[in-house]
């Protein structure tokens, strides 16, 4: 007899809670979600963040974007459950694995294991107490330890909330627990082949958006020594705010007595009804509403959907409160001022020096589009790093297009050889200059490629000294078109051309849509995004993840394959484009 299937209380419900409005406890739509997920640079990890907003939760199944992500996380576990099995018998320990798929199962082979002596370690155990659902990745018997999995190389803020409400799940079983750690993924370790992982184990949450230093990281099979257990029995969680000291200051504190009150908050947020604006629960210490931009009624406040870079999340929630108007943020940014007063900013000058190294000289138009695993895709790369898949490029003479190109590799067969032929069909002996949409993506690839080629025992020395030569030379002579509309929030400077009609954004495919929306005629135009079969970087990436993962068989590839290289190629005319853009604004101006 098949059980009937429970509606549980996560982890994830309980971080909704501090994170947003309560109606978004249980009304997160996902959908929404990934539709809305625009971002200024697509050259991210962006597809694995998503889920890392969106995993644990049941009712995902039925998404098959999310599906296919749940499978990238495979190898994972299984690498994850090897490596617990050779520590296991370092140790001298016999495990259980709990892979049962009905919960309440599940729970009732972790208690028998708990109550079983001849079992040291419990992985994947579950924890119940009446709605309340707690997995995890490891208990440790004698010592009492429980082990989260968090699927990236550093822990965050936000991970205390799943230690604490674990903590009070098997605390609520009577279950006792001497000490609370996290397995990420080891970032620092040289990985020797493809498909590979290790674990690390953290002492606590690292709160810096930078790396936490080795220090903090000990291998799997070394014991920890502080733990952050006291802080969840006393209900105080500190981190160190100040860089500039070495003391921790409390800035956040949960009293354990609160639990109950917080369950009590997510039950009663079912017959909450959406308030129907943002709110400042949207936006806390402990991050923010996956749909904050959305929720946020721009047009209350005379202005429209504006880039991050002229105002930052908290602002608009001073606005939404109304301890500030929009001119109070206007006086002390120039970009955003500029936007409200409709005025738009020309440095010819600098224009015209784009210009002349473009019109008159031979130039090669390239641009990759990559994919990433959350394990070594090859040799000597490293969780979630990026390879390129795609490549397309342009050569043109004073402006006459002479040749173009589209390369798409077969994820399931990359090599280090493609990334030689990638350097060596962008290398063109003729260019004087190299044009990009955003060099610091373009340039670190081709850097991160000369690494994996010259770890290549096949390749001779003077293949690797020819190709890092020609990776040199592009660097050198590189244009990169996006500098001319950045905007940089923390200098506030107005870029040699402004729009204000962009609202601070500066991504090609915001300026393609000006261009098109204003009906502005150029000598090279492109296809609108929106009529292609793959409309921007995150959809190519995940045709280059599910080709890896083999969801795409062969002759569905083919297929795709061609829209890719239509997607990549359209980004390059692209950049033609807004070449000839530039070129009118200087005429015009």
């Amino acid at each position: 007899m098949e059980l009937q299937k429970k509606e549980f209380i996560t982890y994830k419900h309980l971080e909704r809670l501090f994170t947003s409005q309560e109606y978004f406890v249980w009304n997160l739509n996902v959908d929404k979600v990934l539709s809305d997920f625009n971002i200024e640079d697509e050259n991210t990890n962006s597809l694995w963040e998503i889920f890392d907003d969106l995993n644990n939760e049941e009712d995902l199944d039925n998404y098959k974007f999310v599906e296919i992500i749940k499978n990238g996380f495979n190898l994972v576990n299984e690498l994850f459950i090897k490596q617990i099995k050779d520590w296991a018998i370092k140790e001298k320990k016999k495990i259980i694995i709990i892979n049962e798929k009905n919960n309440q199962l599940a729970f009732q082979k972790t208690i028998d294991a708990l109550n079983d002596p001849e079992i040291d370690w419990i992985v994947n155990p579950v924890f119940i107490f009446d709605d309340l659902i707690s997995k995890c990745a490891l208990y440790i018997k004698d010592q009492k330890q429980l082990f989260s999995l968090i699927h990236s190389s550093k822990t965050k803020l936000k991970n205390y909330i799943k230690a604490y409400f674990d903590f009070n799940v098997l605390i609520k079983n009577n279950i006792e627990i001497n000490e609370y750690l996290f397995f990420n993924y080891d970032s620092k370790k040289e990985y020797l082949k493809s498909n590979d992982l290790s674990f690390v184990y953290s002492k606590y949450c690292w709160t810096q958006k930078s790396s936490p230093s080795k220090q903090f990281k000990k291998p799997i099979e070394e014991h920890v020594k502080y733990s952050i257990i006291e802080k969840l029995k006393t209900g105080i969680i500190t981190f160190k705010l100040n860089k500039k000291t070495n003391e921790e200051e409390p800035i956040i504190t949960l009293f354990l007595k609160d639990f109950d009150d917080f369950i009590l908050q997510i039950k009663n947020a079912k017959n909450i009804p959406f308030s129907g604006n943002i709110n400042q629960k949207d936006l806390t210490i402990w991050g923010s509403n996956p749909l904050f931009n959305d929720l946020f009624n721009y047009q209350d406040y005379g202005i429209k959907k504006v880039s991050g870079n002229l105002l930052k999340k908290s602002e608009l929630i001073e606005l939404y409160l109304g301890t500030k108007k929009i001119n109070d943020f206007a006086k002390n940014k120039l970009s955003l001022n500029y936007v409200l007063t409709n005025k738009s900013q020309y440095d010819k000058e600098i224009i015209k020096s784009y210009l002349n190294k473009i019109e008159i000289n031979n130039i090669v138009w390239y641009d990759f589009e990559g994919f990433s695993m959350p394990y070594s895709i090859l040799a000597h790369t490293k969780p979630y790093q990026q390879l390129v898949f795609q490549l397309s490029l342009i050569r043109t003479e004073k402006e006459q297009i002479i040749f173009n190109e589209n390369l798409v590799i077969d994820p399931q067969k990359i090599s280090t050889n493609d990334f030689v032929n990638i350097i060596e069909k962008i290398y063109w002996s003729k260019a004087q200059y190299y044009v990009v949409y955003n060099k610091n993506y373009e340039i670190l690839k081709l850097k991160e490629m000369i690494e994996l080629i010259e770890k290549d025992e096949n390749l001779s020395l003077e293949t690797k000294k020819s190709l890092s030569n020609k990776v040199n030379l592009i660097e050198q002579n590189t244009v990169d078109l996006l500098d001319l509309f950045s905007i940089s929030q923390s200098k506030d400077k107005i870029p040699p051309i402004f729009i204000p009609d962009l609202l601070g954004f500066s991504s090609i495919k915001k300026i393609e849509n000006y261009i098109n929306n204003n009906n502005i005629k150029l000598k090279v135009m492109i296809k609108p995004y929106k009529n292609l079969n793959i409309q921007n970087g995150l959809m190519a990436m995940n045709k280059g993840i599910q080709r890896y993962l083999n969801s795409i068989g062969d002759l569905e590839w083919e297929k795709e394959s061609k829209n890719l290289a239509e997607y990549c190629e359209n980004d390059v005319y692209a950049m033609i484009m807004v070449y000839f853009f530039i070129k009118k604004i200087y005429q015009e101006n």
